[in-house]
């Protein structure tokens, strides 16, 4: 009886085996198949490139060395942004040109001067709009100057694109300058940035 027992266990035992071998043997099998893959999915960024009369960066497009009340001096730039992506590339993509000032004044003592307030900005164009209305007058003199323009970057200007666009400006002494401001000086740096939006 227990020999039987054994002989039954064992040969259940001998069938599940089998069969769990026979199982695994036919899950090896395999039909046709075919496979393919998408290669060099490459993504590159594009670039903005502004440029100021057609280099990085440029000199004084607005100097004068012996400016007396009355005096006027005016200058004009080229700018372009030759980068990959622009307003115009037909990709959706909206660039737009900000511009500041940053002065650095200084009275002929060697302290500061309040000489900007002086400095009228006269004409400030780009691509042949006016870009005054865009400044308040922050000092109160009744017009826009070179403080003004300081405190109130420009913002938001059409992208210049590849084709470029000129900016045009003049700054006239105002007459109102005194006496108390021969010898002082004003050195301005026009910044100008290209944005994405």
């Amino acid at each position: 009886m227990e020999t039987n027992r054994t002989r039954k266990t064992l040969i259940t035992s001998l069938l599940t085996i089998a069969l769990a071998t026979g199982v695994g043997a036919y899950g090896t099998f395999a039909y046709f198949s075919d496979s393919g893959e998408s290669v060099d999915n490459i993504f590159t960024s594009g670039t903005l490139d502004l440029k100021l009369d057609g280099q990085n960066d440029v000199g004084a497009i607005v100097t004068h060395s012996n400016f007396a009340p009355g005096d006027v001096v005016n200058g004009s730039l080229v700018l372009s942004n030759e980068g990959s992506i622009s307003s115009y590339d037909g990709d959706d993509h909206t660039v737009v040109l900000d511009m500041n000032a940053t002065l650095d004044a200084i009275s002929s003592e060697g302290g500061a001067t309040d000489m900007p307030t002086y400095l009228e900005v006269t004409t400030l164009t780009y691509d042949g709009d006016d870009l005054l209305p865009m400044i308040p007058d922050d000092s109160g003199n009744g017009y826009v100057d070179l403080a003004d323009l300081a405190n109130n970057p420009i913002e938001g200007l059409d992208d210049p694109g590849q084709a470029g666009k000129v900016l045009e400006i003049e700054i006239g002494f105002h007459t109102s300058g005194g006496n108390d401001l021969q010898g002082d000086s004003v050195d301005a740096t026009f910044a100008f940035t290209l944005q994405q939006q």
